[in-house]
């Protein structure tokens, strides 16, 4: 049976319930809890321990602390055939990741955290990356491409981090077996060792008598084995995600990431997927940074990315790739629907720097019941909230974005409902406080299946209320407002919706 056939009977059940129930999908109250997503500590590159994060959130009035510390911060490159013993792009007694400090001491970190700030959800999550490549030569330049595509990951167990299946973590546990690299360093060895016992026979002339000597291959023999040794100890654990030297990117190992989150009942984002940085130089080469907006396409199976952040992004323009997913979800052509937060990539304050160094700019406005670790794993799951650039001063709510239809069935966002059309969509954004001193008016467009509906400009308070006829079949609807400058920014996500 495919998986878009299991998706569609799935979705088709599920929405069986809610016709036929209504009302109690519509009555659940939930309450909007701030996050801080993608926040670093000195288990990686920020410059803040957990206890002090926990202390900040708590003062900035922050529910939600998701840490995303750097798993892995080290690059190998090797020449052929000991290409896992190499140079050191990135040196560990500089920048040292989750791993090194251990993933144990971490998860204690944030649960001592925890413990003295229980106001505030602490999730211990890693960012990672699952592959890169080298192009070029020692001798005539090295770039490192892609080492800058990174997944967020959270919701696993100490042991499941441990063994994710990243590049530079390759273990015996979480790695297929790859024959050639077992068999090649085998029979060097053995060969080495046939070449001590066996030899070529000499004549030695004796007097009037001939004598035979064998002559055995000893030094041969021991540097073929050594050679074997060697291989093996490059080759272990004789399995590989992926190829560093082939010129070229490749989203087979990403998706194994994902596929291994997701049986492990973990939650996965990608990270900030047109995010551009200057070229880095580091020991042996130069890491350069390129937009990837494409692997969204390419993969599938994981929960969504970084919407917003502190770059500029394309892939969630009308009719660009994330409509285009979007579309090809309800079409039954992907297992999932991939959802947005805010990307804040925190390390540390800076003053003057601007809302996205400081921790309560870019918010994740999660729709929870309750505040709890369990609450908003389910919520980061299903994509129930919306992501959020501002001014911490006055803060900005998007108190409803909803889909009713004609039979009364109501869906939030990251929901999912059937009805009869016309249906209605309700939308009221509005400051938390007073607006800044310069207020502007926002630009607020509705997405129907890719293209704009519906476009509004004006001040806040922005409520409506707009009626939409849809054909037979499934739909969903998306919104953003901005101020031209996206200084304030309000992306919603995706409410599903299937008319008979």
């Amino acid at each position: 049976m495919s998986t878009s056939f299991k998706r569609s009977s799935f979705l088709s059940l599920f929405f069986l319930f809610l016709f036929c129930f209504p009302g109690k999908a519509a009555v659940q109250e939930l309450k909007q809890y701030s996050a801080a997503i993608h926040v670093h500590s000195t288990f990686s590159n920020g410059e803040h321990e957990v206890l002090e994060l926990a202390r900040f959130a708590k003062e900035r009035n922050i529910d939600v602390l998701v840490l995303t510390d750097s798993f892995l911060t080290s690059v190998t490159y090797g020449i052929w055939p000991f290409d896992r013993i190499g140079i050191r792009g990135i040196n560990k007694r500089v920048r040292l990741g989750v791993r090194d400090y251990g993933v144990g001491r971490y998860f204690e970190a944030v649960r001592e955290a925890q413990r003295q700030f229980p106001d505030v959800v602490i999730l211990p999550g890693v960012e990672v990356t699952p592959h890169y490549y080298w192009t070029g030569w020692p001798w005539t330049g090295l770039k490192l491409y892609a080492f800058d595509h990174h997944f967020l990951v959270l919701g696993l167990t100490e042991q499941q981090i441990e063994n994710l299946p990243v590049i530079g973590n390759e273990t015996w546990d979480n790695t297929e077996k790859r024959w050639t690299l077992i068999l090649v360093p085998l029979v060097l060895f053995l060969a080495g060792i046939l070449l001590l016992y066996l030899g070529s026979q000499e004549k030695i002339q004796v007097g009037k008598d001939t004598a035979v000597r064998m002559r055995r291959a000893w030094a041969l023999g021991i540097a073929i084995m050594l050679f074997a040794l060697l291989l093996a100890w490059n080759n272990y654990p004789f399995g590989k995600f992926g190829d560093p030297y082939s010129g070229r990117p490749d989203t087979v190992p990403a998706q194994g990431v994902i596929d291994y989150v997701r049986n492990q009942d973990g939650i996965l984002y990608w990270s900030y997927p047109e995010a551009v940085y200057p070229d880095v130089l580091m020991g042996g080469g130069t890491m350069v940074s390129e937009p990837h907006s494409e692997d969204l396409l390419l993969t599938d199976g994981y929960h969504g990315f970084e919407g917003i952040y502190g770059n500029r992004i394309t892939a969630t323009r009308p009719g660009q790739v994330w409509d285009q997913i979007l579309l090809r979800y309800i079409e039954g052509w992907r297992m999932t629907a991939p959802r947005v937060t805010t990307g804040i990539d925190f390390h540390y304050f800076k003053d003057p720097g601007g809302s996205w160094y400081d921790l309560n700019g870019g918010q994740t406005i999660l729709l929870m019941a309750e505040k709890s670790e369990a609450a908003v794993l389910e919520a980061l799951r299903k994509g129930s909230g919306y992501a959020t650039f501002q001014e911490p001063a006055e803060g900005l709510r998007l108190y409803d974005f909803s889909v009713e239809t004609l039979d009364g069935a109501k869906a939030l966002q990251g929901g999912e409902v059937e009805g009869q059309s016309p249906v209605q969509v309700h939308i009221h954004l509005d400051w938390v406080k007073d607006p800044p001193a310069n207020n502007q008016p926002f630009q607020l467009e509705l997405v129907r299946n890719g293209e704009v509906v519906l476009k509004v400009k004006q001040f806040l308070p922005i409520e409506f209320t707009t009626t939409e006829e849809l054909s037979s079949g499934p739909h969903y609807f998306r919104m953003r407002a901005a101020w031209p400058r996206k200084i304030y920014d309000v992306l919603s996500n995706p409410i599903f919706v299937n008319v008979p």
